[in-house]
């Protein structure tokens, strides 16, 4: 029960996303083609209104804008005249799904070991620093962080490739910008985790009798999944 309702939320979520993006395109002024108003015929615009659909009522352009949404058609692309939205996307999904599954895997991993030696070293300059670094990844977005890496890491010190894409040092840099604000939240939210169960009485005893630190920590890794 708990699952269908997950997914009946989930559904009404994107619902309303898609409504709403639905909305906000159609209060902006004007349509894809008031550029070109001046210099392509009234009928030539109006044949490219038709064929977008933009010629009908906003209830029936909204009814077929769900039914493409639900069928997984996005209709022709007014930016490519040779080819549709669903190409272009496919076109760009292997390199985007690569640079996410990356940066996720970046952001657990690092993560994971940030928060730990923070809370292993609790109001010591590697917990100090540790945080420093988390409250930066929460602080500076990713558009912001990608021009430095960019600037730094690839312009001036010359260490990976910048733009084009062929080889995995290519991923590196955008992989790291989209790693790090989740990055951060992971690590403080593990540190806080961590803080809390080391003085739980079940791990401090084991640490006041001299137990090796691996078996102690195992145990606090453990309770806390």
């Amino acid at each position: 029960m708990y699952i269908l309702k997950r997914l009946f939320m989930m559904l009404v979520t994107l619902w309303i996303i898609v409504t709403l993006t639905f909305i906000i395109m159609h209060i902006i002024p004007g349509d894809p083609f008031s550029n070109d108003s001046k210099t392509i015929p009234e009928a030539v615009l109006q044949n490219m209104r038709a064929r977008y659909n933009l010629d009908k009522p906003l209830a029936v352009q909204y009814v077929l804008y769900l039914k493409n949404l639900l069928v997984l058609d996005m209709g022709p692309s007014i930016q490519s005249k040779t080819t549709d939205v669903n190409m272009l996307i496919a076109r760009g999904f292997p390199p985007s799904a690569l640079l996410g599954i990356q940066s996720i895997v970046v952001a657990i991993i690092a993560g994971i070991s940030l928060g730990t030696l923070a809370a292993l070293h609790h109001n010591r300059p590697l917990d100090y620093i540790s945080m420093f670094i988390a409250i930066v990844g929460i602080s500076v977005p990713s558009f912001i962080l990608a021009p430095l890496l960019i600037k730094y890491v690839a312009v001036k010190w010359h260490l990976l490739p910048v733009a084009s894409w062929g080889t995995w040092q290519h991923t590196v840099l955008p992989s790291l910008a989209l790693a790090v604000s989740p990055l951060a939240v992971i690590a403080r939210f593990m540190r806080t985790s961590m803080l809390e169960v080391m003085h739980e009485e079940y791990i401090r005893t084991p640490k006041q009798k001299a137990c090796p630190p691996g078996q102690w920590l195992f145990v606090t890794v453990y309770v806390m999944h």
